[in-house]
């Protein structure tokens, strides 16, 4: 019998490998790297792209409110502008605005009490009903308004007529303006060169510029002039205060009260 067949030898020999109490170690490589595992309780975060994208829409809302108010604004107030020649009568909302712009016009415009814009040049323009202002911003026009509360010139060499000052108050900011009205204005105010103004009475008149040449047919409470170059000549004036130079002012009657700081002036009663 072969050594390898002896029964009880064998059985000795597993009694030995049992008993062992050493455990066999499978070798590992350090470098070797771990498996992934996934962990249910991990929340993977959310990408660059995903956090920057709510503060990318509050940016544009932002931006374009603005915008959107801006432009609601402007539909709401009718403009109108175009190449020239003649088109039928066009109105200013009730109570609203309207702008009109363009060169050659020859319109007629109604009013309805309210503000009306005037930035066309070489045009000629009607105004009819009552605006509750006009302001004449373009150039070399004639306008011509039935009823103003307040006409504001801003653009140069138009000529201005109203029918009916109404205690209007008038503003000349332009300069080669000139400026008819009829009726009893509240207040008149140059701050530019080279107007023209006739009118029929006013409360108060201001003049700061050059070269202004005013005639009221009738009264006038108080006049106050700072520039120089400047003519004046009313029926009747109450108070004259002037603290320019080379000034002349005319009263036909009355005796006003007069306050002189310049020199050069000249007030005399013809």
């Amino acid at each position: 019998m072969e050594a390898d067949d002896d029964p009880e030898k064998r059985i000795r020999e597993l009694e030995r490998g049992l008993s062992d109490p050493t455990p066999i170690t499978p070798s590992v490589t350090p470098s070797a790297t771990p498996a992934w595992k996934y962990d249910p309780a991990f929340t993977p975060q959310p990408g660059r792209s995903a956090m920057r994208r709510p503060i990318l829409i509050a940016v544009a809302a932002s931006v374009l409110a603005p915008i959107v108010v801006a432009v609601v604004a402007v539909v709401n107030q009718f403009n109108f502008s175009s190449g020239g020649g003649t088109s039928g009568p066009i109105s200013v909302p009730q109570g609203g605005a309207l702008t009109v712009g363009g060169n050659q016009q020859n319109q007629t415009i109604a009013c309805n009490d309210g503000n009306l814009t005037l930035s066309a040049n070489n045009s000629a323009i009607n105004v009819t009903g009552h605006c509750a202002s006009v302001q004449v911003s373009g150039f070399d026009t004639r306008v011509n308004v039935e009823k103003a509360d307040a006409i504001a010139v801003s653009g140069n060499g138009n000529t201005i007529g109203e029918t009916e000052c109404n205690d209007g108050k008038l503003t000349l900011s332009a300069y080669n303006n000139t400026l008819t009205v009829a009726g009893h204005c509240d207040s008149l105010t140059v701050s530019s060169y080279g107007n023209r103004v006739q009118a029929d009475s006013i409360d108060a008149i201001a003049v700061g510029n050059y070269g202004n040449r005013l005639t009221l047919t009738g009264h006038c409470g108080s006049v106050k002039v700072s520039a120089y170059d400047n003519q004046l000549q009313f029926d009747s004036v109450d108070a004259v205060d002037i603290s320019g130079y080379s000034d002349t002012v005319t009263y036909h009657s009355g005796s006003p009260k007069v306050t002189k700081s310049g020199y050069d002036i000249t007030l005399k009663q013809g």
